[in-house]
């Protein structure tokens, strides 16, 4: 009887040593595809943060460029304000002195007519400006979320 209990548990420790082999090779098949995933990934968050920083940096460069851009409209109306202040009064000027000769008339007429081209590209440089700083606004909005995104991810 004692050898039949032993022979029993000879087979049980058999089947649970059968067993447990097979468990440990599930176990490390499922550790493989575990490592085989985790390395899939790495790879896909470092290609995606790869292409949110060069997203981020081409909008940063659209940006830069956006407020070179206007900059350089700001300082170019500011002379052609500049200018256009000079010319009314040099047109009060004219008019004023209208009165005393009618040579003088000529020249106001003549003032006059650049003041209403000036008028209108003043009209014209503002629509530009307003264009511009809508484009600023949107690729300033976009830097925005792209750094939240950037944040989220490393987060």
């Amino acid at each position: 009887m004692l050898s039949q209990l032993q022979t029993r548990f000879e087979a049980d420790l058999q089947n649970w040593s059968s067993e447990l082999e097979g468990k440990r090779a599930e176990l490390e098949q499922e550790r493989s595809r575990v490592v085989e995933l985790e390395t899939k990934l790495a790879a896909e968050v470092q290609d995606s943060r790869n292409q949110t920083e060069e997203r981020l940096a081409e909008t940063e460069q659209l940006l830069a460029d956006g407020q070179a851009k206007l900059a350089e409209t700001e300082e170019q109306l500011k002379m052609e304000k500049r200018w256009h202040s000079e010319t009314l009064l040099k047109l009060e000027e004219l008019q004023t002195q209208q009165s005393n000769s009618q040579s003088n008339a000529e020249d106001v007429e003549t003032l006059q007519k650049q003041n209403d081209m000036e008028q209108k590209w003043h009209a014209e440089t503002l629509q530009q400006l307003k264009q511009v700083n809508g484009a600023m606004l949107k690729c300033k909005s976009q830097v925005i979320e792209e750094q939240e995104r950037r944040h989220m991810m490393n987060k």
